[in-house]
């Protein structure tokens, strides 16, 4: 049995204790958390990050942290003071992943659609189902209008059985959605033609630099019309009929699965341009344009990784890589083949699958294991 004097001791030390420690314990249960390297509390953040692989190892500033399940892919870190830290991802066989995540008071960072990619991948030649897939694809990117030309005076003309009829004269470029006919006119003007009842509509001069041969139309799986003039200036025809133009210097233009973006190509470098507004962190805007890949050489093509929308492949005279379009903290670029070859195609019905040609042969890429 404790003397009273001892046990009134006891009493103010943990009345003591109990005063220095609650506003550090209340803090920490509204999310603030000590910080010794200014000795305040200070507000908290976190970090979130999901993987497409199982099984992953997380580090956060060298030390591990922990090892998602076989269930899950995701993990959540909180009570994170603010401030920079070193994310790293690693499993075993597969090349590691890390960015520098910076960590805001009260916010999480989301980072999403983490892809490790074998250190052993391999490219194998393609089954005879895979080349009918390549080749129907293909063919249905590079269709065009059986019964619509331009002839050599400029004059857009529509084949009916043997004869010809004149549309539109002085056209330098057209494209067809269903009964409407988008042409860019030899002086400059974007119009569209309905083919049912012939009305013609000026839509409006954007400015395009203009040479033969050399204005090109791309449309996104979302409706937008992208036109490339002479030097490579980009054009944005929306539905409502508004036009938003764009630096030079692109080669050609490539659509997600969804028409949310699309990478615009450059002789060497890749710059992504927002089409829809972003629904995940960092919340890019409608027309929000970036740089996501620049390359020492020429970039031949480049296309996208359908499994995710979030990654895509480069295609230039020394090989294929691999790259994610998320740039905060630093890029995580992976080279998947390291030869030239001579086409770099991705289907949509093959999502997890990259495929080349080199010579008369088509190989294939599995890139998710």
């Amino acid at each position: 049995m404790l003397q009273k004097g001892t046990r009134r001791l006891v009493f103010y030390v943990l009345v003591i204790v109990f005063v220095l420690l609650a506003p550090i314990i209340l803090g920490y249960s509204f999310g603030y958390n000590f910080d010794f390297s200014q000795n305040t509390l200070q507000k908290t953040g976190g970090i979130f990050l999901k993987s497409k692989n199982q099984r992953i190892a997380i580090f956060l500033n060298g030390v591990f942290i922990k090892e998602t399940s076989f269930f899950s892919n995701g993990a959540l870190f909180t009570n994170l003071l603010p401030s920079t830290y070193l994310l790293r991802v690693e499993k075993e066989g597969y090349t590691p992943w890390s960015k520098t995540i910076r960590v805001d008071s009260s916010f999480v960072t989301e980072i999403r659609n983490i892809l490790l990619i074998s250190k052993t991948i391999q490219s194998a030649t393609t089954t005879p189902q895979n080349n009918l897939l390549i080749a129907d694809f293909k063919q249905k990117q590079q269709t065009a209008p059986l019964d619509l030309r331009l002839n050599k005076n400029s004059d857009l003309v529509e084949l009916t059985g043997t004869t010809t009829r004149v549309v539109m004269s002085r056209v330098l470029a057209f494209h067809v959605d269903d009964n409407t006919v988008y042409v860019v006119t030899t002086s400059g003007f974007l119009a569209k033609l309905n083919r049912i009842s012939k009305e013609v509509v000026t839509i409006g001069r954007p400015g395009f630099f203009l040479r033969q041969g050399t204005v090109t139309f791309s449309q996104s799986p979302h409706g937008e019309l992208v036109i490339l003039d002479g030097i490579g200036g980009t054009f944005v025809l929306e539905k409502d009929g508004t036009i938003q133009s764009f630096l030079g210097g692109v080669s050609q233009v490539r659509f997600d699965e969804s028409g949310e973006k699309a990478l615009l190509i450059k002789e060497k470098e890749i710059d992504l341009l927002w089409l829809q507004d972003s629904r995940y962190q960092p919340f890019e805007k409608k027309y929000d344009i970036e740089t996501v890949f620049e390359s020492k050489d020429p970039i031949l093509d480049a296309e996208w990784y359908f499994a995710d929308n979030a990654h895509f492949a480069v295609m230039t005279r020394q090989g294929i890589y691999f790259s994610e379009i998320d740039s905060r903290g630093g890029k995580n670029t992976v080279e998947l083949f390291s030869t030239k070859v001579d086409d770099l195609i991705t289907i949509p019905d093959t999502p997890k699958v990259m495929y080349f040609q080199k010579g008369k042969t088509f190989f294939k890429i599995p890139i998710e294991l």
